[in-house]
């Protein structure tokens, strides 16, 4: 699945907090839509999926395992500072540059970082729009969990996907 990054709500968290407290952001996903449907909230409240998602890929199993939407923050600062960092390595951490009290902030250009973020953002809708279209579907709001498949016998159970070694039922 590759959403087995990140634990909602801890980044930047003492070692204890990151390691030992809170869920694995696709787990947190399956579990709050599941307790919306059940409860009959799921049209009250919008799931907003952060923590670990990275790719578009991770993007598009967020969705489909029952997120409305997702939300970015340190792939978006690499994003911006991607082609800047060299003005702070290896003497600051690149954060240095974006951070308001940063002791370079004078050095970050603040049109590059916003281009860079734009092309990494417009990079992701298409890798999202191409993987779309190889699986059959014309818009994000038709994923769902009936599409996934994973190679982990306790996630497929877990989430209620296809085990991948499994046969296809007929339908």
């Amino acid at each position: 699945m590759g959403l087995k990054e990140g634990t909602a709500g801890t980044a930047g968290a003492p070692p204890t907090l990151e390691d030992d407290i809170g869920l694995p952001t696709l787990h947190s996903i399956v579990r709050a839509a599941d307790w919306l449907q059940e409860n009959n909230l799921k049209d009250k409240y919008q799931l907003i999926a952060t923590g670990g998602l990275t790719t578009p890929g991770h993007f598009l199993k967020a969705i489909a395992s029952g997120a409305d939407a997702v939300y970015i923050g340190s792939i978006a600062l690499m994003a911006t500072l991607q082609s800047q960092m060299l003005k702070a390595l290896p003497k600051y951490p690149p954060s240095q540059l974006a951070i308001y009290t940063g002791k370079l902030k004078e050095e970050f250009d603040i049109e590059e970082g916003a281009k860079d973020l734009a092309n990494f953002l417009k990079s992701c809708t298409k890798e999202i729009k191409a993987a779309l279209q190889v699986i059959g579907k014309s818009s994000i709001q038709q994923l769902s969990r009936e599409g996934l498949v994973t190679f982990d016998k306790e996630l497929s159970e877990f989430i209620g996907i296809r085990y991948g070694v499994s046969r296809r039922k007929n339908q």
